[in-house]
């Protein structure tokens, strides 16, 4: 069983394919509007936590799917009860646990084991601090990988700009190479 086999319409296989491709929170993805897409690029514009903007990226796959849901909606067209009320249909239909953490802690391993550092992974998954970064992947502050993430992140501090573009490119890469 699998969860995008397990829905029922399209705009449900949207979103699932979506949260996993692009790591967005709840309220990004209820807030997205076809305007806020890039489709050449294979970018969304999302409004995240603290009112901040970021770029999220979805595969060409998953873009596809959005193109068709998208040429006749304007929105989703559900708010965030609509939308965790679908994810607990789900959930009880399939026995796979599946909220908005699920599949952002998805998106975050996916693409660390892609090969991404996790300051690259932070910034594509939006998370602005180390902090929220770490309590969400499970990380213990004395773990290794805790340890390297920290390092990485205060060798890339002053440097968002030049890291951000990197963070682009590799993540244009990867999706291509996820095709």
């Amino acid at each position: 069983v699998t969860l995008i086999r397990s829905v029922n319409n399209l705009r449900d296989a949207c979103i699932i394919r979506f949260l996993f491709d692009s790591g967005c929170r709840l309220g990004e993805v209820v807030g997205v509007k076809d305007t806020d897409f890039d489709w050449d690029e294979g970018t969304v514009t999302v409004i995240g936590k603290g009112n901040k903007q970021r770029i999220a990226r979805f595969t060409d796959a998953t873009g596809e799917m959005l193109k068709e849901w998208y040429s006749e909606h304007e929105t989703f067209e559900l708010n965030r009860s609509g939308m965790q009320t679908m994810l607990v249909r789900l959930e009880q239909k399939t026995g796979i646990t599946c909220n908005t953490h699920c599949f952002r802690r998805g998106f975050a391993i996916h693409q660390l084991k892609s090969g991404l550092s996790t300051r690259v992974v932070q910034i594509l998954g939006g998370w602005f601090n180390a902090k929220s970064f770490v309590e969400s992947m499970g990380l213990k502050a004395n773990s290794n990988d805790f340890k390297n993430y920290m390092i990485a992140s205060l060798a890339c501090q002053g440097e968002m700009e030049g890291l951000r573009t990197e963070v682009n490119e590799i993540s244009r890469k990867l999706l291509e190479q996820q095709e």
